[in-house]
């Protein structure tokens, strides 16, 4: 403890000592009471800080953690650390001084600007910013329009005139449409959620999966499901599509109201969904798996198969939230210049985060 005493004095005279100039140039600028209070404040904790770190260094030296040498090592940089933090201290006390002198010691919370003063609780000086007030703006709304997120996944089956859903060659409990995209939500009323406008871009795949071990055969232009010469493991026939879906809907909303803005909320919140979607496909691709000769063999087949290239249709939901059970009916036959016309028609739920 005494060599830690000898070296808090030693470093504290030379800290008074190199930093007097500082306090020379500033004792003319402000109180001499404040300044000195101020002064002695830094030296103070630069001091106990000091005298922290020593300890912690002999308690190291003591568990033998480290020599005597590494010890005298860090307890040299210990001193210097703090001798270096209260000449930037002061350094920061002297520019701080000189700025109140120039600038005055008074808050303008009325101007924009930087202030310095004395804080009493911290006993330091202290600078303070000031920014013009401004006059209150009126009530502002929200953006009308939102983004978001939304999915889509549901049973797919190909109906006509003649076969209605569940009723055809394809099997409805594999056969699948699924949906993802980005949407966007805009308010029709400037005060009022409860018509909104929904619309965006999507992928679309659309997987059909014949029934009875058939497969899709173009025949010259017509498209036939006919049976395959083999057990077939898989079958489905894959069409991916991108979609721009556009909707109206309707339900009540949540307003939410601040100080400076309203928003509105469908959380929670039933809604009615009712409009349409148009795109174009940009893929068929048929898989097949089979076994021959005992081999397992895998196809895929990427052909037209007289595929419609512009797709259109018509949809509608009902949910709560973001949760919501949709239909959705495709307008244009998914093959084109057949004997007769079949449509895509699914049935599923939608999901919206937005």
């Amino acid at each position: 403890m005494k060599s830690l005493s000898i070296l808090i004095t030693t470093v504290t005279f030379y800290l008074i000592s190199s930093m007097y100039s500082y306090a020379q140039q500033t004792t003319d600028q402000i109180k001499d009471q404040q300044f000195t209070e101020a002064k002695e404040t830094i030296i103070q904790d630069e001091r106990e800080a000091l005298k922290v770190e020593v300890e912690e260094i002999n308690n190291r030296l003591q568990n033998g953690s480290i020599s005597k040498t590494e010890a005298d090592t860090l307890k040299n940089k210990a001193a210097e650390k703090h001798a270096k933090n209260i000449e930037n201290r002061l350094i920061i006390l002297k520019n701080t001084l000189e700025l109140a002198d120039r600038n005055g010691d008074q808050e303008k919370e009325s101007k924009t600007g930087i202030y310095v003063g004395w804080d009493e609780d911290a006993n330091d000086f202290v600078i303070k910013t000031s920014v013009k007030r401004k006059k209150e703006k009126k009530e502002v709304y929200d953006f009308r329009t939102k983004t978001g997120v939304y999915l889509t996944w549901g049973l797919l089956d190909l109906v006509d005139d003649d076969n209605s859903y569940g009723n055809t060659d394809v099997s409805v409990g594999r056969s699948t449409s699924f949906e993802v995209g980005i949407s966007q939500t805009t308010r029709v009323f400037k005060k009022s959620n409860f018509l909104r406008i929904k619309y965006g871009l999507g992928f679309e795949w659309n997987k059909l999966t014949p029934r009875d071990n058939t497969y899709l055969v173009d025949n010259n232009g017509i498209n036939t499901m006919e049976q395959f010469p083999s057990e077939l493991r898989k079958s489905e026939v894959r069409f991916t599509n991108i979609v721009i879906p556009v909707y109206f809907e309707l339900g009540p909303s949540k307003k939410i109201e601040s100080q400076n803005y309203i928003r509105f909320s469908t959380q929670k919140q039933f809604k009615i969904g009712f409009g349409g979607y148009g795109g174009l496909n940009i893929e068929t691709m048929q898989k097949l798996k089979y076994r021959e000769d005992g081999r397992k063999v895998k196809q895929k087949i990427k052909r037209d198969y007289n595929t419609t290239d512009f797709v259109y249709g018509v949809g509608a939901y009902v949910g709560y939230g973001s949760f919501s059970l949709f239909a959705k009916y495709e307008l244009s036959p998914l093959f084109e210049n057949q004997p007769i016309d079949k449509n895509l028609l699914s049935l599923g739920f939608r999901l919206d985060f937005d």
